[in-house]
């Protein structure tokens, strides 16, 4: 005849501790936590994560890191090559267009043909319109060209003369039209 033993306390002992499963998912959670710290470190390669915003026009980035400071990355700027650019004549000074769309031609840009602005109207200063996309182009010209880096604009929905296909109008004034 065999006599009866007590339950022994172990790991499948109905009388284990319920102290002891405490414990075990108290260091579950607190080792589930390291990690995710771990792969949020390592996924922003040292800066901490941040929303993102892209500028539309500019195509520049926006970053905001956890201590609040903001970085902007500019998009980098296309070559000449990859630009068509169409010059308006609103100077009054006759044939300045043709000639600083050939100027502009020798310089790598891809051009259209030149063309006069609105009727009656006359520029004092050159302004230069962009398409979306085309911010840091348009700034670019405006210094290559000499033109007032305030009458860089985006293009309007309506703009004052059919851009024909360009990404980039130049209003010429007379400043910059020899007038």
């Amino acid at each position: 005849m065999q006599t009866e033993r007590p339950p022994t306390e172990g790991p499948l002992s109905p009388r284990s501790s319920p102290a002891r499963g405490i414990v075990l998912i108290a260091a579950a959670v607190v080792l589930g936590l390291f990690l995710l710290r771990a792969l949020e470190d390592s996924a922003s390669d040292g800066v901490a994560a941040g929303p993102t915003e892209t500028t539309a026009a500019s195509g520049d980035t926006t970053d905001t890191t956890a201590a609040g400071e903001t970085t902007t990355t500019a998009a980098p700027v296309r070559e000449p090559a990859e630009i068509v650019v169409r010059v308006a004549n609103v100077s009054g000074v006759s044939g300045a267009a043709g000639v600083r769309t050939e100027q502009l031609t020798e310089a790598g840009y891809q051009t259209v043909e030149p063309t006069n602005g609105p009727e009656g109207q006359q520029l004092d200063a050159t302004q230069i319109l962009y398409a979306e996309g085309f911010e840091g182009e348009a700034r670019a010209l405006a210094e290559a060209l000499g033109a007032p880096a305030d009458g860089v604009a985006a293009m309007p929905a309506q703009p004052p003369v059919d851009p024909g296909g360009a990404q980039l109008v130049v209003l010429l004034g007379t400043d910059l039209a020899g007038g």
